[in-house]
């Protein structure tokens, strides 16, 4: 069984790849690298996405067929206070529509398994 890690280019979702790698699993990685680092993901496969936008479903559910993910640790996410005061509306579809998107992906991919992570920000 292979895991998709979202935001797993990320401090947090570094550590997780690195975690999961340990243990043997196959890991896809979904970031768009906007916050993250592709040279933190070591050898795991990188699929370079926007969770949020509109072709993400279609580019999720491919890269999830074809590494067979049957398990997906879903990180990505914006999470600056001072901007989401600003932009409310952004940052609830960023989070909630990209949320979305990787649920209706993990539909069509057959992927059943499901690990979602808030963030210290929400406190």
């Amino acid at each position: 069984m292979s895991t998709l890690v979202t935001g797993g280019a990320g401090y947090i979702g570094a550590h997780v790849v690195r975690l999961l790698q340990a243990a043997g699993e196959r890991v896809v990685v979904a970031d768009d690298l906007s916050t993250g680092a592709a040279a933190r993901i070591g050898d795991a496969s990188l699929v370079v996405v926007d969770v949020a936008d509109s072709r993400a479903v279609d580019v999720l559910a491919e890269a999830m067929a074809a590494a067979q993910v049957r398990r997906v640790v879903h990180l990505a996410a914006r999470k600056r206070v001072d901007e989401s005061m600003a932009r409310p509306a952004w940052y609830y579809q960023q989070n909630v529509g990209g949320t979305a998107n990787v649920i209706a992906a993990m539909a069509l991919a057959g992927a059943d398994q499901l690990v979602f992570s808030s963030s210290a920000a929400v406190y």
